[in-house]
């Protein structure tokens, strides 16, 4: 899978990179790396292409760690289209740049 991961004290962080699909997104290994987690920051930065699969793990990570603790940074307008017509940027907090808490990591 095309990840990197930090984990400060609870605070974690993934960093994607490339296409985020069926073939490459491992969602169980993610799960199992955040179910502890106070809060977690997917940083797509470096994505070019994400699938229904990505929009499902962050569906389960927003249940996991709640709605609140879920940051979605650094997102191309793209993909931002993409949450936005399937609703969830109105449930999510998503953002074109990095938020001050994922930039002080």
């Amino acid at each position: 899978m095309k990840h990197n991961f930090t984990n400060n004290n609870g605070v974690v962080i993934f960093y994607f990179r490339g296409k985020l699909n069926f073939t490459n997104l491992d969602g169980n290994d993610i799960i199992e790396t955040i179910k502890s987690a106070k809060h977690v920051t997917f940083d797509l930065q470096d994505v070019d292409y994400i699938s229904s699969s990505f929009i499902r793990l962050c569906l389960v990570t927003s249940k996991t760690v709640g709605l609140k603790q879920l940051s979605i940074v650094n997102v191309n307008s793209f993909t931002l289209k993409l949450f936005h017509t399937t609703g969830l940027d109105k449930i999510l907090d998503i953002s074109l740049s990095p938020t001050l808490q994922h930039a002080q990591h």
